[in-house]
């Protein structure tokens, strides 16, 4: 846990709240639960292992010790909720910039992944809590394979590692600098004018395009990304936008073995508080 010595992450982050452990149960349990004892937006919660890290609709993430950066901020965005399941891919492209800094051949997959090259290399979840009907607070929680070791022989077909891809910088605390750096740059970008900053960087990243599209709402073709941050898809009956219900993606353009599950955005609003 040498690059996630405590005191120099803090250096790193400036005058955030940063709290870094060995190991906890979740970082996004421990961001929640933080958030709703006051803790401000921006908060910063680390750790080098967690025993019940999650995806999106619970789905298990687990990485060995010192492999991996697990991470979740508290925000607070100033936004309709309506709007905040846009938000996975605002997050997205921050850790997708973070990791385009240390390797080429990055790219942002719909709804909340980025891959290297047609191989999962992050996933990101992002929570909300109400009180009432008003919004309380966001968590985004992000994890990043940074090392080999992160890669499970069972998955190493359709995911991959900072390592394993050629980048030679594999400093967590940096790479988690950088992220939330891109953060600070991006949300009041949200805040004020929703994804139309991101659009065009956004399409450009779209790993998604092209691929074979199996889902509950529609199934063809992957299309791109529409304005309001849903995924289209091209189907016999014409062109589908998709922002609820599962979806396979089958394929890439570039790689055709790998296939992989991906969920649907109205996962990225959690259970409201009590």
């Amino acid at each position: 846990m040498m690059d996630f010595d405590h005191d120099r992450v803090l250096a790193l982050q400036g005058a955030r709240r940063v709290e870094v452990r060995a190991e906890t149960g979740s970082t996004q349990d421990d961001a929640r639960a933080a958030a709703r004892d006051g803790a401000p937006a921006g908060s910063v919660f680390v750790a080098d292992v967690q025993a019940r890290g999650r995806g999106r609709q619970g789905r298990a993430w687990s990485a060995p010790a010192g492999s991996a950066l697990l991470a979740s901020v508290i925000l607070a965005p100033r936004v309709d909720p309506r709007v905040l399941p846009r938000l996975s891919l605002v997050v997205g492209l921050a850790v997708a910039r973070a990791c385009g800094r240390r390797v080429a051949g990055v790219g942002v997959k719909w709804p909340n992944d980025v891959e290297i090259l047609g191989r999962k290399v992050s996933g990101v979840l992002v929570e909300a809590s109400f009180r009432g009907h008003e919004l309380a607070h966001v968590v985004a929680g992000f994890g990043v394979n940074v090392r080999r070791a992160s890669l499970p022989p069972d998955v190493g077909s359709r995911a991959t590692s900072l390592e394993a891809a050629g980048a030679s910088d594999l400093d967590r605390a940096a790479l988690l600098a950088d992220v939330l750096r891109e953060l600070d740059a991006l949300v009041p970008d949200f805040e004020r004018d929703g994804l139309a900053p991101t659009l065009a960087e956004l399409r450009a990243l779209d790993v998604a395009r092209g691929r074979e599209v199996e889902g509950d709402a529609a199934s063809g073709r992957a299309a791109g990304i529409d304005d309001d941050g849903r995924l289209l898809v091209e189907t016999a009956r014409g062109v589908v936008a998709v922002n609820a219900g599962e979806v396979l993606f089958r394929g890439s353009p570039a790689r055709g073995h790998c296939e992989e599950l991906c969920d649907e955005d109205r996962a990225v609003v959690g259970p409201r508080d009590p």
